[in-house]
């Protein structure tokens, strides 16, 4: 029994440890804002920056995870795959909280 509990102990301490950590901010200039959170994302291996996103008269930047977890059914979405941006709005990196700047 002890065996069992250490080793769920330590499969949980390892997928903490390797999980990718990203900024979520929302800004109206291209830094991090006060309220600025590191995230541990729930997928992927790259965090993403949306630069410039209009908004009526505003223009916002967007921090977030590469990846996420959309629908019902929580199927998994990627939106930089292999690190690489699917729109030419978005800027991707891989390594922990890399998408500050």
């Amino acid at each position: 029994m002890r065996l069992l509990t250490s080793l769920i102990l330590l499969i949980s301490l390892i997928s903490v440890i390797s999980s990718l950590k990203c900024w979520y901010d929302v800004n109206t200039v291209d830094q991090l804002s006060d309220s600025a959170e590191a995230h541990v994302c729930d997928c992927g291996e790259s965090c993403a920056k949306i630069n410039a996103v209009p908004s009526g008269n505003e223009t916002y930047w967007v921090r977030l995870c590469g990846c996420g977890k959309s629908g019902q059914n929580g199927e998994e979405y990627e939106s930089c795959p292999n690190g690489q941006p699917n729109d030419k709005e978005w800027s991707c990196c891989k390594g922990d909280l890399c998408n500050k700047n």
